[in-house]
């Protein structure tokens, strides 16, 4: 399990944060992929984790980034 200094956070960048980005624009949220976690990222994991019921923090966590691509699996498949 990944702890706070595993997560996705404010700073950090790379194809793992492009690929988080991507995520979330694909279930509605308002960001372009970047590949930088900027405030715009921040806040669209904040908005994701209040709407799932997560703890609202802000950062990519392995329990954020897996319940997102669980939502982006079942969008996907329902298409």
């Amino acid at each position: 399990m990944l702890d706070e200094f595993d997560a996705l956070k404010r700073g950090d960048s790379g194809e793992e944060v492009e690929a988080l980005q991507a995520e979330l624009r694909s279930l509605g949220f308002s960001i372009e992929p970047s590949g930088v976690y900027d405030d715009q990222t921040w806040m669209a994991v904040e908005e994701f984790q209040r709407a799932f019921g997560m703890e609202p923090d802000g950062m990519a966590t392995k329990a954020t980034r897996d319940r997102l691509s669980e939502c982006v699996r079942c969008n996907t498949a329902s298409h």
